[in-house]
């Protein structure tokens, strides 16, 4: 039996997208899902409501748009809202049907909770790759955003596969760069540190979150996955160090302001990958860096979006200067994710 049912559109900034997501679940939504970005980099996300709700939401959304623009500090002309109405016999089913599996590299694919047969088919003579299944809903991440696809290429890179990808150079690069601890700072669905946990499973990965109920979700997502990731509400400390990978894909503002806590959190020979940033700001995030010694290596962009690899040859405690180490990096663009086609069995 077709339904009729009403589908919100919310789009906005990216670092948003969480409180996006939140603000329609308390509107009442039956689901919550993340589609691929807009022409502007803007997260894009979308809701199902009964058609009922659609009086009471033209008037609750503007103003839960106005309040998240306040609290993250930017117009609220920045947030797009659209109402449609749907004819569909099952709507769960319909936007089921567009959540494809990411496949990042010949290591990782990332693939929706609920997708059902192989995801990812090896390759004739190679080992099938790493899956991490995650709920493309709340606490949003499900690899096909910019900001996570290229953490995950870096990610991947760093674990043997950089098919595609600029070399990094050697200069700043300790010969065995240690990665027994990694670290995921801001971590939402945990998708890096599910990623990071498939990669280098023999590593002990933490993931951070200043949001309790965020961290609940990456403790489920980690359950349902068997990946050796554990998560904590908080953010780094002094007593949080000795980590040989960092992860944050965060926004310019905090990336700055955390960059001596990161730095002192890292140790000799550490990696770091930093994301959320638009490709105007990856130099002035990558200079404060090289300013307390680390080396910018590799500057992928995707869009509007940009992320960076850096590592810390000289220790946590180096103060040179990282740009003397080599040039810069010029923005190598890579091309969105590779959305699989459904295997017959699919869902």
């Amino acid at each position: 039996m077709e339904e009729e049912w009403l589908q919100a559109g919310l789009s906005l900034p990216q670092q948003a997208s969480e409180a996006g997501s939140a603000a329609l679940f308390e509107a009442g939504a039956r689901g919550v899902w993340e589609d691929l970005p807009d022409r502007k980099g803007r997260s894009v996300l979308k809701a199902a409501f009964g058609t009922a709700d659609a009086m009471r939401l033209m008037a609750e959304l503007p103003l839960a748009a106005e309040r998240i623009a306040e609290a993250f500090g930017f117009g609220a002309k920045e947030i797009s809202i659209e109402l449609e109405v749907k004819i569909i016999e099952d709507w769960d089913a319909a936007w089921r049907k567009d959540q494809k599996p990411v496949r990042v590299s010949s290591l990782l694919v990332v693939a929706p909770s609920f997708w059902q047969g192989d995801p990812a088919p090896a390759s004739e003579g190679a080992p099938a790759p790493a899956v991490v299944r995650v709920d493309p809903g709340a606490a949003f991440g499900s690899g096909r955003h910019p900001t996570t696809f290229l953490c995950l290429k870096l990610l991947s890179a760093l674990a043997g596969d950089a098919e595609g990808l600029p070399a990094a150079p050697e200069h700043g690069r300790p010969a065995a760069v240690p990665r027994p601890r990694i670290l995921d700072l801001g971590a939402g669905s945990g998708i890096l540190s599910l990623g990071a946990a498939k990669l280098f499973p023999e590593a002990e990965v933490l993931g951070l979150d200043v949001d309790p109920d965020t961290v609940a979700v990456a403790r489920a997502n980690a359950e349902a996955n068997g990946a050796a990731a554990s998560f904590l509400a908080g953010t780094l400390d002094g007593e949080r160090t000795g980590f040989g990978l960092i992860l944050a894909n965060l926004t310019l503002k905090p990336l700055l302001e955390l960059a001596p806590e990161i730095t002192r959190a890292a140790e000799g020979g550490a990696s770091l990958i930093l994301s959320g940033l638009l490709a105007d700001q990856a130099e002035e995030c990558a200079r404060a860096y090289q300013r307390l010694g680390w080396h910018w290596l590799r500057h992928l962009g995707q869009g509007e979006w940009s992320a960076l690899e850096l590592a810390l040859p000289g220790g946590r405690d180096g103060q040179a200067d990282g740009a003397e180490g080599g040039p810069d990096p010029e923005r190598f663009l890579v091309p969105e994710p590779s959305l699989e086609t459904p295997p017959s069995s699919g869902a």
